[in-house]
């Protein structure tokens, strides 16, 4: 599904990180979130420090050119409700057709039935309060309905059950990928030297000098980094169930020229 570069990338990337607040966060991701603006998470074992968080910000913001925002949810108020607002909201202010949006989720994560990502903050004291848990493929529904492409990234446990349910079921004229940190069975690491995030903050950086890559090739980057556990985490790509796509989504660093030529190439359509 490898793409050849295209003649030109996008207009505008935006970028929306999901997580917890910090009395929800069990993963205790909150601090380091709430330090920049980035893909990642923290452990209690192995925390980032804060020259690895400021360099996240300078690859994703001044490296890349990438307008970010943060959205944390609590167990307060019907996560649920929470997650599909924010998306939505996230749409709707910056969804354009040459228009690249991206997604990351960083917390916790488990398989559902038939398919179903379910997503939570710290564990819920009652197993069965459904109302703790986010459903993914409600908040998918409005990713779906976005005129931009659309790259969703999970750093969570069993976030390839996802990739057991695709059943395309609109026109691939927009694309709508995943990379998930790991398989249906599996589990990721904490932060640290071999988290999942560790390795896509690498890859990033590794990446911002080339004028474009496709996600294939940020996928290998990332799982080619030396300390990543690839045995025990195997980093999945796949189309959302709004595809199939045809071929990779372009990534590339945000350039004054580069959205001028976009600009100007919609201009004559």
């Amino acid at each position: 599904m490898e793409a050849s570069p295209p003649p030109r990338g996008y207009e505008k990337t935006s970028v929306l990180f999901l997580g917890w607040g910090e009395e929800e966060d069990d993963t205790e991701s909150y601090d380091e979130v709430r330090a920049h603006w980035h893909p990642t998470r923290k452990s209690r074992q192995c925390p980032l420090t804060e020259s690895q968080l400021l360099a996240v910000g300078s690859v994703l913001e001044g490296r890349y050119g990438f307008e970010t925002r943060l959205e944390r949810m609590n167990l307060q108020t019907h996560p649920q409700v929470q997650a599909v607002k924010h998306v939505a909201d996230f749409v709707f202010e910056a969804d354009d057709p040459e228009h690249l949006l991206i997604v990351y989720y960083s917390g916790h994560g488990v398989a559902g039935i038939n398919g179903r990502l379910l997503m939570h903050g710290s564990h819920p004291k009652d197993d069965n309060a459904r109302e703790m848990y986010i459903d993914w493929t409600d908040v998918e529904t409005t990713l779906g309905k976005a005129r931009a492409d659309v790259l969703v990234i999970l750093d969570c446990c069993c976030a390839g059950v996802l990739h057991s349910r695709r059943a395309p079921t609109r026109s691939a004229r927009r694309k709508l990928q995943y990379i998930a940190a790991c398989r249906a069975d599996q589990v990721t690491t904490s932060a640290g030297k071999d988290s999942f995030s560790r390795a896509t903050i690498e890859a990033f950086r590794s990446l911002a000098e080339k004028p474009g890559f496709t996600t294939s090739e940020l996928v290998r980057t990332l799982t080619a980094y030396e300390d990543f556990p690839r045995e025990e985490q195997e980093v999945l790509i796949f189309d959302g169930r709004f595809g199939p796509v045809d071929e990779d989504i372009w990534i590339a660093p945000l350039t004054e020229t580069a959205a001028n030529d976009v600009s100007q190439e919609r201009k004559r359509q």
